[in-house]
């Protein structure tokens, strides 16, 4: 569930009812969040679940370093990039 959106380096209410409900999660998913769990250094249940390394642990990790440092390598070693687009609010990969 989500309590917080987190835009801009600041903590923000979510805006919208749309932004506040719950989104699905498939198993493999929660499995795959379950063993990062495991082998992260930041793994209470009040942390995040991709935190800042930089920051100890203290903020999220921001979405611009999360696409450049992980999302984007991991796209091109499964070759799914024809070009990126480096937005969360449009498709992450076009061809």
């Amino acid at each position: 569930m989500l309590w917080r959106a987190y835009v801009w380096g600041r903590f923000k209410e979510p805006k919208s009812k749309a932004s506040k409900a719950p989104v699905p999660m498939h198993p493999l998913l929660a499995g795959f969040f379950l063993a990062w769990r495991e082998r992260t250094k930041y793994a209470k249940e009040s942390d995040y679940v991709f935190p800042s390394v930089k920051l100890r642990g203290k903020k999220p990790l921001s979405a611009s370093i999360m696409v450049q440092k992980y999302l984007r390598p991991a796209a091109i070693t499964a070759g799914w990039v024809g070009s990126w687009v480096g937005n969360f609010r449009s498709s992450p990969l076009s061809s």
